[in-house]
């Protein structure tokens, strides 16, 4: 089941950014609450005992998913600010 959130987590930024999202919201995003919770329940055990290998991949899978969206976001940050210094406006700040 673990496992399984794992790739919940994989889906959940893959359907994100095939929903092509404004930069706005790239900035904002935060994966599923139970993808968080799982993601405690597991620094949680690191604290308690050494990992075993699935939990080691499991982890290694959501900290590549936070470095990714770390890199989104710094980048979206960066067009924002190049968006708003050019006097172009974001599409959704017109509403």
């Amino acid at each position: 089941m673990a496992l399984d959130m794992a790739a919940q987590a994989e889906l959940e930024v893959a359907q994100f950014l095939v929903g092509r999202p404004e930069l706005e919201a790239m900035v904002s995003f935060r994966l599923s609450p139970a993808v968080v919770d799982r993601i405690e329940d597991l620094r949680g055990t690191e604290r308690r005992r050494a990992f075993t290998d699935d939990e080691r991949r499991e982890m290694e899978t959501y900290q590549y998913l936070a470095h990714l969206m770390k890199v989104v976001k710094a980048e979206a940050v960066r067009a924002l600010g190049r968006t708003r210094s050019s006097g172009i406006v974001p599409r959704d700040s017109l509403a």
